[in-house]
């Protein structure tokens, strides 16, 4: 696919599981047009939930030549309140030549105590060549990352685990 292998906003129960994913990615969705943006759009994460998310569940999975991310979850709006993610599991995945292999963030209003992420397991995946393969045609070849959590608020209650990761 040209953007998202799987795109969902805010959900609930997702679970992946025995799945393989492949040249995912890279398209250019939006154009150069004008000094709105720099360079072309281009994205694509084989599984994205962008926004609030309660049992995110990918397991047993391969990831292999993805633009982006292998699996993320995501929200950037200032002025979005009750984003919640939590209850996420990534475990026993294997993931090469992706440009991060898990990547997460987010910032939403705080006014109302609402925006929080939560109960985070990242457990015995394997992980190699972050940034490289279909990824190196990226303009940002140096922000590759086995963990990306890019510098928003990030906000933690309850636990963050990343344990057992080749």
């Amino acid at each position: 696919g040209g953007a998202h292998g799987i795109g969902a906003g805010t959900r609930k129960g997702l679970t992946v599981t025995n799945s393989e994913f492949y040249w995912i990615g890279g398209s250019i969705q939006i154009p150069y047009t004008s000094s709105t943006f720099k360079t072309d759009v281009r994205f694509g994460n084989a599984i994205e939930i962008y926004g609030g998310c309660d049992n995110y569940t990918i397991k047993n999975c391969y990831f292999d030549q993805i633009y982006d991310a292998a699996v993320t979850f995501q929200y950037n709006d200032k002025t979005a309140t009750s984003i919640i993610m939590q209850n996420i599991n990534f475990s026993d995945n294997v993931i090469e030549h992706c440009n991060y292999s898990f990547e997460y963030f987010l910032t939403a209003s705080d006014e109302a105590g609402a925006g929080y992420m939560k109960d985070i397991v990242y457990d015995n995946n394997i992980s190699w060549y972050a940034g490289y393969g279909f990824c190196e045609q990226r303009p940002d070849k140096d922000r590759a990352a086995h963990v990306k959590a890019w510098e928003h608020a990030n906000k933690l209650e309850g636990m963050f685990t990343i344990t057992n990761n080749m």
